[in-house]
């Protein structure tokens, strides 16, 4: 029977038993790690997604001065919009001027957040809010 396997004669049965362990183990193996990569949590879900695109529509005054390469863009107490554009792995918060169009103006970065700054690396808009509160007041 050992023959049939492509084994040495002198493996018998217990060559067999060693050899189908190692097979249910490396199958086991697979399994937990297919499991695992496929329960991953998102860093952000689509309903949060959804909520913080709401900043979207107001429009804010901004507390502290927003840089651009060194130089301030957006003076503190200006009237601005926000634009938000979210990845699997940040979220970036930009302001532009509230009367300019969003196409013809320069948007500057205000918030730049990562993953690593969360706990557990998920997505928690209380944190994310507490962050956006630093730069900018809900007119």
């Amino acid at each position: 029977m050992s023959r049939m396997y492509g084994l040495p004669a002198f493996c018998g049965k217990m060559c067999m038993v060693v050899l189908m362990r190692r097979a249910l183990a490396l199958i086991i193996l697979f399994a937990v790690v297919s499991v695992g990569f496929l329960s991953c949590t998102p860093f952000i879900r689509d309903d949060q997604i959804e909520r913080i695109k709401l900043y979207e529509q107001g429009i804010y005054r901004v507390k502290k001065p927003v840089e651009k390469y060194k130089k301030v863009c957006i003076e503190k107490g200006k009237e601005v919009r926000l634009y938000l554009v979210v990845s699997k792995t940040w979220v970036k918060v930009y302001a532009y001027p509230a009367e300019a169009d969003f196409l013809k103006t320069d948007r500057s970065l205000m918030v730049y957040m990562f993953q690593e700054e969360f706990d557990k690396k998920i997505f928690d808009e209380s944190r994310f809010r507490a962050k956006l509160d630093e730069f900018v007041e809900k007119q």
